[in-house]
């Protein structure tokens, strides 16, 4: 998956910067009787502090709001109480929420 953020600082002057981000989300998954695409956005909130000019520990928490379509070409085996499903195409929405993540950035 290829995934693009712009980050907007609110206070970016200030030693504690809140932040969000949004961009772009590609991925695809090929195989010899499946293809899979997804497109959508990915959006962040977070904190960073900088400690000193150049380093900032940062804390972020980011969704993703994908569309997904999948072509199935062939029987696929699902469980012992559905048995196999036949080819088929899927297309959905989906809201996918992240953990919270804590970093180190560093800016030169």
């Amino acid at each position: 998956d290829l995934t693009l953020q712009r980050v907007y600082h609110i206070a970016a002057d200030r030693s504690v910067s809140p932040f969000f981000a949004l961009g772009p989300s590609l991925g695809y998954t090929g195989a010899k009787d499946s293809t899979e695409w997804r497109v959508g956005l990915v959006f962040s909130l977070g904190g960073e502090w900088f400690f000193t000019r150049r380093v900032s520990l940062l804390v972020e928490y980011g969704s993703s709001v994908l569309y997904h379509f999948e072509n199935v070409k062939v029987e696929t085996f699902v469980d012992e109480l559905q048995g196999y499903a036949p080819p088929h195409k899927t297309r959905l929405l989906e809201f996918i929420p992240n953990a919270v993540r804590l970093g180190v950035s560093l800016y030169w």
